[in-house]
């Protein structure tokens, strides 16, 4: 699950998150806000989830814009992309690394900024598939 957040009145931006340098797939790569559904648990639900621990807001759902897999070394990712906004953009707040509350595997996000999706085309490069979904989306694919 990946979520394109937008300010609601900014249509070209998109929030962009900075993995750590220490991620095991992706080091210091800018994409966007993601996490895996846990047991049991939807992809709706799994949205907000990444709203509310993530980035410390709540967010409001918008469409799906794609969904994709990727076949990695040690298994097979399936993403579905959901546009998400922010009512109010002020107030993201990234969780510090270790972080009371935080679950092991959890990527812990080391900065965000908003940006174009063009943004994203080194991390889809990199093989970053919700980066790729955003810009087949956009039509900016070669």
């Amino acid at each position: 699950m990946a979520l394109v957040i937008r300010k609601r009145d900014i249509d070209t931006d998109v929030l962009l998150v900075r993995r750590p340098d220490d991620d095991d797939e992706f080091p210091g790569i800018w994409g966007l806000p993601a996490a895996s559904c846990r047991d049991g648990e939807g992809a709706m639900a799994a949205a907000q989830r990444i709203g509310v621990s993530k980035l410390g807001t709540q967010i409001e759902i918008g469409h799906e814009m794609g969904v994709g897999s990727q076949e990695r070394e040690a298994y097979v990712i399936e993403m579905t992309l959901l546009e998400a906004f922010l009512a109010d953009c002020s107030h993201i707040t990234l969780p510090r690394k270790g972080a009371e509350g935080q679950l092991r595997g959890v990527t812990v996000y080391t900065a965000l900024r908003w940006g174009p999706p063009s943004d994203l085309s080194g991390s889809a490069a990199a093989g970053s598939l919700c980066s790729q979904l955003l810009l087949a989306d956009k039509g900016l694919t070669r």
